[in-house]
């Protein structure tokens, strides 16, 4: 199985590396911070990482088409 389509089947992994991430991000802007360092880029590169999760969502996400039966007997 493609590792994408495995880790968006799996939900509470898929989170958990989310949440790894922006906790990892958090903790290096506020060191950088501290330094006294320009931690402005930081948001933007947390947002490329959370449309990188989407985009890996959208695309591995089976589609389900739902067909509306209309009820003929009337």
């Amino acid at each position: 199985m493609d590792p994408l389509r495995q880790i968006n089947a799996d939900i509470i992994t898929n989170e958990a590396v989310l949440n790894f991430i922006h906790e990892h991000i958090s903790q290096k802007a506020l060191e950088r911070m501290y330094q006294g360092e320009d931690v402005s880029h930081i948001k933007d590169a947390r947002d490329l990482i959370d449309s990188a999760f989407h985009a890996i969502k959208d695309l591995y996400t089976p589609q389900i088409k739902i067909d509306e039966h209309v009820n003929q007997a009337k």
